[in-house]
């Protein structure tokens, strides 16, 4: 019955119509001599294979663990990731250090390294390593794009990964919208390519003769007769690029031609969802696929902006159960007025919202629905001087006090920390010579500044 089911999803799959394809020409190998960048017409497609590594977090309770269809931001944090031209070697590998990280433990690096791979130790002293020397995700992000933006020379741009569609692809945007870049993908790239499914619907396959399944490694072993060092960006990389060269031939033209048939748009806000169909997958599995992209791609637009009215629906709606006791606070906190939530443990607590299917930081909806919407949105450059930051007067990042907070540049939010607005003496209070506006609602004492 299983054998049925599967020749007629391939026999399926084969009269499916692939997404219209794009009018420009894909790029071929060159002949030798004739490989320089200005003799290609702007015309062409530029691909890249990416593949990204994450850190998974543990499952938050009661929260939506979606993890076949799109990463859940508490659950994957990008570490580690790797984007190469498929018809060059130009390549780029950058290590994310992920917030709150300076090291990953031996229990989290079990997605990268696993329990019984050999030499484990020394892996992880090398993953330790690269995540001291890495930088945070904005800025990879801001190198990343500004890789394929120099080295595509304004051509059209296909990112190409494995299982991307259900992965990689809103991975990016998902940890994009976490870091608030503002920044949506569709900034340099033109084209997604599901890797997966190109191997998959191959018609050299059948099914006395494909792989057991369709991981990455699973279908290398089967071509190659042998293996290769997974859970690393670049490794995975460079194993799905010989992947796709072997199940052509090694023959460009055609592996191109391939890929072209099998280009899903980055961006789907100007599609009809109802029409729209992907190689590899059903009508109803496509429409589920867009509308996830198209929120998240409206979140991405929208990161840096929370919608007023929803930052109000949010902080009206918490419950006084939900907030911490004024006898249970900090006594400094108690003082200034802060508002807590219980089992608050971070620093800056999030919220996730089911109408809007997002995650939301509570200060900054705090701040919003105070203030209203912050003014500027900064989009693909790495200067967040100019940033407009929700700034705590209290010094206090688990308090949600939306009269505590205001919108001022980074620079001036970090410029807060060790000020004092007041000195308390006894019942006497006084204003310093802070010169923060708003005033900072932190005091000194005669023990030292309190906050």
């Amino acid at each position: 019955m299983a054998k049925e089911e599967t020749k007629k999803r391939k026999v399926a799959n084969a009269k499916t119509p692939a997404v219209k394809k794009s009018k420009a020409a894909i790029v071929t190998t060159s002949k030798k001599g004739k490989t320089p960048e200005d003799e290609r017409p702007n015309g062409q497609v530029i691909c890249y294979v990416i593949d990204l590594e994450a850190h998974v977090e543990d499952v938050v309770p009661g929260q939506p663990n979606p993890k076949d269809s799109q990463p859940n931001p508490k659950e994957n944090l990008i570490v580690q990731v790797h984007i190469e031209r498929l018809d060059t070697e130009a390549s780029l590998t950058k290590h994310v250090c992920p917030p709150g990280f300076s090291t990953l433990s031996v229990t989290s690096t079990n997605i990268m390294v696993p329990a019984d791979s050999p030499d484990r130790d020394e892996k992880i002293r090398s993953l330790n390593k690269n995540i001291n020397d890495a930088s945070a995700w904005p800025k990879v992000l801001d190198e990343i794009m500004e890789f394929i933006k120099n080295d595509s020379k304004g051509r059209e741009v296909a990112l190409i990964a494995w299982n991307g569609l259900r992965y990689d692809f809103p991975l990016m945007e998902v940890e994009s919208i976490r870091n608030l870049t503002g920044i949506h993908p569709s900034t340099y790239i033109n084209h997604y390519v599901d890797a997966m499914l190109v191997c998959e619907n191959h018609s050299s396959f059948s099914e006395s003769n494909a792989p057991t399944d369709w991981k990455l490694l699973t279908v290398y072993q089967y071509l190659f007769q042998s293996t290769f060092q997974g859970h690393d960006a670049k490794a995975d990389s460079v194993a799905m690029k010989r992947v796709l060269l072997r199940m052509f031939g090694d023959d460009t033209t055609k592996l191109m031609k391939e890929l072209e048939s099998a280009f899903c748009p980055v961006s789907y806000s100007d599609k009809k969802l109802d029409e729209l169909m992907l190689v590899g997958m059903t009508q109803k599995q496509t429409c589920e696929l867009a509308k996830g992209s198209i929120q998240r791609e409206k979140m991405a637009l929208s990161s840096a902006v929370y919608e007023e009215d929803v930052c109000k629906e949010i902080i009206q709606g918490v419950r006084q159960s939900q907030i911490l006791p004024k006898d249970e606070l900090k006594e400094s906190a108690q003082l200034m007025g802060c508002i807590q939530l219980r089992g608050n443990t971070t620093e800056y607590p999030n919220y996730y919202h089911k109408g809007t299917g997002r995650y939301y930081h509570l200060h900054v909806v705090a701040c919003t629905a105070k203030n209203g919407a912050r003014k500027l949105v900064t989009c693909f450059h790495s200067n967040y001087d100019s940033w407009e930051t929700a700034s705590h007067r209290c010094a206090n990042p688990r308090c949600i006090n939306g009269d505590h907070l205001c919108w001022e540049s980074l620079k001036k939010n970090i410029d807060r920390q060790g000020c004092a607005g007041y000195a308390i003496f006894g019942d006497n209070k006084m204003e310093t010579g802070c010169t923060h506006r708003p005033r900072c609602l932190t005091f000194v004492t005669s023990n030292g500044v309190c906050s």
